[in-house]
């Protein structure tokens, strides 16, 4: 293009201006893509966690035809053993079935306090599923807490849900610190209650009564603090 600028007859202002807005122009484009949203943190991608999502229903069903095989089949030959095996597969991945899903959502999100939703949904089901869920039946069933929880919260590590999460949580991290302070104030504190939920899920401490009550003052918390943060989007 400068070429056909510099071969043309005559020189003077308006040849000598013609090529400097040409310049800024092409300057300009190349910023344009150079301007573009940054790349993630995390580079992990959506076709992955569906992959995650499918590999975990796809084993919840297989578990889930067996022990109604198992159940079916003749009392005389069933054996205890095999019932143990089967279910000790199937419940962690009942219990996980239903989490990958708001993970899998948010990656068609770029508002980050819709993220933040999907992200708090997914978390706060993880808390339920792998932490709450099998300590009460451990307490049922006069059994070790922490060994029950063990088995739930490695099957969620296994799978990559925790591998899901933390991906999503470095990249919202990287948007939400662009954001002004002022203006989004809500989606920050949205954030931070996210981080709240994370921090539970991680590192569960205390009773489970106390980690119930934990847990619905987050989700109570987030849900008022989500409806102030959509109107700074608006």
């Amino acid at each position: 293009m400068l070429e056909e600028f510099n071969n043309q007859k005559g020189e003077g202002p308006m040849k000598t201006m013609l090529v400097t807005m040409l310049v800024l122009f092409m300057a300009m484009v190349a910023c344009g893509k150079g301007g573009k949203e940054e790349k993630p943190i995390c580079g992990m991608q959506k076709a992955e966690a569906e992959a995650i999502e499918k590999k975990i229903n796809d084993e919840y069903e297989a578990a889930n035809k067996a022990f109604k095989d198992y159940m079916a089949s003749d009392e005389e030959t069933r054996k205890l053993d095999d019932l143990e095996k089967i279910q000790a597969k199937l419940m962690p991945l009942m219990s996980i079935s239903t989490s990958a899903e708001p993970f899998v959502e948010a990656f068609d999100l770029k508002n980050p306090y819709e993220i933040a939703d999907k992200l708090f949904i997914g978390t706060a089901r993880l808390i339920k599923f792998t932490t709450l869920m099998p300590w009460n039946n451990a307490i049922e069933n006069k059994k070790e807490p922490s060994l029950e929880v063990a088995i739930y919260w490695g099957a969620a590590k296994t799978y990559q849900l925790n591998q899901l999460l933390d991906c999503h949580i470095e990249n919202l991290k990287q948007k939400v610190a662009k954001l002004d302070k002022a203006k989004y104030a809500k989606t920050l504190e949205l954030y931070s209650l996210l981080m709240q939920a994370k921090n539970l899920y991680d590192d569960p401490k205390g009773s489970y009564m106390s980690m119930t009550q934990g847990l619905n003052e987050l989700a109570g918390n987030f849900n008022k603090t989500k409806a102030l943060a959509e109107l700074e989007w608006e």
